[in-house]
């Protein structure tokens, strides 16, 4: 018959400590993973609304004025000589999945002539306010 040797598994301790230090270890990490998603999902509607933006000015250029609403981009304007693409391919939806707001003309300081936001994560429209990612807010 074979003899088990006193040291050939893990003792309670040893295998507490080890939960603990992961326990402590994704503590320490689980906060950073989390946050990770909205902070891309609002970067990327700042990089929206700057070409949203680029779009409203090409607009702008080729008519003489801004829109009165974003769906005036995903068509070809009448008029415009050489235009044969719209200014928009796709609907100006935010990555939270609501329409982007726009305004024209705009009623805020530092804006070029329209307001243009996101309602951003919470999807409630507080019209730039709180979480919203807008046009006019420098960061």
């Amino acid at each position: 018959m074979r003899t088990r040797n006193p040291r050939s598994a893990f003792t309670l301790i040893e295998i507490m400590i080890v939960v603990i230090i992961l326990a402590a270890l994704a503590a320490m990490v689980v906060p950073y993973l989390g946050d990770v998603p909205d902070t891309a999902k609002s970067r990327i509607a700042k990089v929206e609304i700057k070409s949203i933006g680029t779009a409203l000015q090409l607009y702008k250029l080729e008519t003489g004025g801004f829109p009165k609403d974003l769906a005036a981009l995903q068509s070809v304007p009448q008029g415009v000589a050489g235009r044969t693409t719209k200014y928009l391919m796709n609907d100006p939806i935010d990555p939270w999945g609501a329409q982007y707001k726009y305004k024209y003309p705009g009623t805020r300081q530092n804006t070029p002539g329209y307001d243009l936001y996101s309602t951003g994560p919470n999807k409630f429209d507080d019209n730039g306010a709180t979480d919203d990612i807008t046009n006019w807010k420098q960061d």
